[in-house]
């Protein structure tokens, strides 16, 4: 097991991807991050200097969480991916961006999902919300515009939400996370940062494969699951 900081990594191997991703963010997101961020990675035995091994991945996370981790190839259909979420199962791509994408993967990949979106498992309010968002999902598999405004809701939370922290802000969003030059972007003045509001959230189109002009804080992870009932009303709605 290499346990090293990456000064002397071949820079054509995954281990040194994983450990300028992991170094650099680890780096950047002190204090701007939620609280438990990194207690969540420490919980999960993730290091800089070695890349995660499934199985012990997977046991940390499950014996922590409840939740466990399946192998998946690129971006997984709508009706598996939530099937997957409602069961507490999260996908998980084994695949590493190239050192050519370092900042920007073109789809999401092992560091994505494991850096960016488990440590949101170890939120109870969050799970709550993700698990009750999935399951109403699919009821609307046959309805395009439906499961297209749960994605953008899901994108402004999961992806790219910010939190209040008294009079500061913290990023959760795996998103944010995840990628050195959005979450630089969003602690920026560069971002306007809006109060969490369902229906203008619904009524804001992501752009995707660009930095956002502005991003959604909400008051608290209770918020996430409490929203859900103005979001099915919008949905009818329309």
């Amino acid at each position: 097991m290499q346990t090293n900081t990456g000064s002397h990594l071949d820079p054509n191997t995954e281990l040194y991807v994983w450990n300028k991703l992991f170094t650099r963010q680890t780096q950047y997101l002190q204090g701007k991050v939620w609280d438990g961020f990194f207690d969540s990675l420490a919980q999960l035995c993730l290091e800089a200097g070695r890349l995660p091994d499934w199985q012990t991945l997977h046991g940390q996370l499950y014996r922590a969480t409840g939740w466990g981790i399946h192998a998946v190839n690129g971006l997984v259909p709508a009706r598996q991916y939530l099937t997957f979420l409602s069961n507490g199962v999260f996908p998980v791509n084994p695949t590493l961006r190239s050192l050519e994408d370092l900042d920007h993967a073109k789809e999401p990949d092992l560091f994505h999902d494991i850096f960016g979106h488990l440590h949101l498992l170890f939120i109870p309010e969050y799970v709550a919300y993700i698990r009750q968002l999935s399951g109403f999902a699919l009821n609307y598999l046959d309805n395009e515009k439906a499961l297209y405004l749960l994605a953008q809701f899901n994108k402004w939370t999961t992806e790219f939400g910010l939190i209040r922290k008294g009079d500061q802000l913290g990023i959760y969003g795996a998103g944010l996370v995840s990628s050195f030059g959005e979450a630089q972007h969003v602690m920026s003045n560069a971002s306007e940062k809006w109060p969490a509001d369902v229906s203008l959230m619904l009524n804001t189109p992501h752009q995707p494969a660009q930095l956002q002009p502005q991003y959604f804080v909400i008051p608290s992870f209770e918020w996430l699951a409490e929203s859900l009932p103005a979001v099915e009303r919008f949905i009818h709605a329309v």
